[in-house]
């Protein structure tokens, strides 16, 4: 039997019956997920395309970018 799917191309087109589907299809996925995503990172390590930083270290720095970036617009919203 196939995997069940949703029926939507857009997440804003989604209804309950797909988004059912999507919950039961990653809660199979909730006990191993930190271990899936360490493994994927690491999968970005050593892999240069020519640039200085691998490209593991660049996603590092464009999320730590991100959060300074968030961080400072909170605080002018405060001020």
């Amino acid at each position: 039997m196939a995997e069940q799917r949703a029926k939507f191309t857009q997440m804003k087109d989604g209804d309950a019956e797909d988004y059912s589907i999507i919950a039961a299809s990653n809660a199979k996925d909730y006990d191993h997920l930190a271990d899936k995503v360490i493994a994927h990172l690491k999968m970005l390590q050593n892999d240069y395309g020519g640039f200085q930083v691998d490209r593991l270290t660049h996603s590092l720095q464009t999320a730590t970018e991100r959060i300074e970036m968030e961080e400072m617009m909170s605080m002018s919203f405060v001020l």
